[in-house]
């Protein structure tokens, strides 16, 4: 069979098909780094020139190769649409994107609210210990928890906990709390426990200072997710468009977005778009590459798969997205 697939690699007219389809892998590899739909219109072309090419006994496995790239060409169309709707009514993208944002988020925040419940209420009902408070605390994926003595002295903790905790939620005085400083910004999820002291979990929901992933704040998170980076005021301090309150016994915090750029959602809508173009490119550049090896120009094919990766944006398709 491989001998069989060699002779149909060097066949005149899939020789030239060949190279068809390294001009298909070169065209999506330049749309990763230039996303144009020229690239695109090239790429299609190329690839339908290589699959008509085959002979029959090739035709299956060039039918696949080229099926894979008009999945990747499919993928980066569909990025290119998006793009094209962001140049022409940013306005309305922008709108849709922020309700679909505040949506999730106001889900993603019962669900830490009742994460955090469960930490301080599981924390309450046991005996004070630090390995005890770390299970919970990873468990329940809460960036610290504490329990207080009656004065506010802490007797046991788990996490990391950056500045000052308010004397109110130290104290048990509130079950639940605000507090926003210039580097950090924390929610408090506080209970009572026996001989008056107070079990607290703390969630860091925004910082100005870098932090690794076991300290990233729960804003970070959220716009590595959804795209909008959220900002949280005490309710009295709010000021701004799209603000509403995030409410446990009274209001705890108002929330907004930062303002999302139009250039900011084009660049991730690229950068996403590239791990889908990327995934289907790198699976027809290996079949391609081996298909060609096959044949009677390893040289050429040698060539043209360094052109390939030369030309691939490695950067950008590997930073964070």
């Amino acid at each position: 069979m491989t001998a069989a697939v060699a002779q149909s690699v060097d066949h005149p007219r899939f020789g030239v098909g060949i190279w068809a389809g390294w001009a298909a892998i070169l065209a999506l590899a330049i749309w990763m780094r230039t996303p144009a739909p020229g690239w695109l219109a090239l790429a299609g072309a190329a690839s339908l020139a290589f699959a008509l090419s085959a002979p029959p006994i090739a035709r299956r496995r060039a039918g696949a190769i080229a099926a894979v790239l008009w999945l990747g060409i499919g993928t980066a169309a569909g990025v290119s649409v998006r793009l094209a709707r962001v140049e022409a009514s940013w306005p309305a993208v922008r709108e849709t994107v922020e309700e679909r944002a505040a949506a999730a988020l106001r889900m993603e925040l019962d669900a830490l609210r009742a994460r955090a419940d469960t930490a301080a209420a599981q924390a309450a009902r046991q005996s004070v210990s630090f390995t005890r408070l770390e299970r919970i605390r990873a468990r329940t994926r809460v960036s610290a928890l504490v329990v207080y003595g009656p004065d506010g002295t802490p007797l046991a903790w788990a996490g990391e906990h950056r500045g000052e905790v308010p004397d109110v939620v130290r104290q048990g005085e509130r079950a639940y709390a605000f507090a926003r400083g210039p580097l950090f910004g924390y929610a408090y999820f506080a209970r009572p426990m026996a001989g008056e002291r107070t079990a607290v979990g703390a969630v860091l929901l925004e910082s100005n200072l870098a932090a690794g992933d076991e300290l990233l704040p729960f804003a970070e998170h959220f716009r590595a997710r959804h795209g909008l980076l959220p900002r949280f005021f005490f309710p009295e301090r709010a000021r701004g468009d799209a603000i509403w309150d995030w409410m446990a016994d009274r209001p705890i915090f108002s929330v907004t977005f930062a303002t999302l750029t139009q250039t900011r959602w084009r660049d991730r809508i690229v950068s996403r778009g590239r791990w889908g173009v990327g995934l289907a490119w790198a699976a027809a550049l290996v079949a391609l590459t081996f298909l060609g090896r096959q044949g009677a120009s390893p040289r050429g094919t040698l060539f043209a798969l360094t052109a390939a990766l030369l030309v691939v944006p490695w950067q950008e398709l590997l930073g964070p997205t």
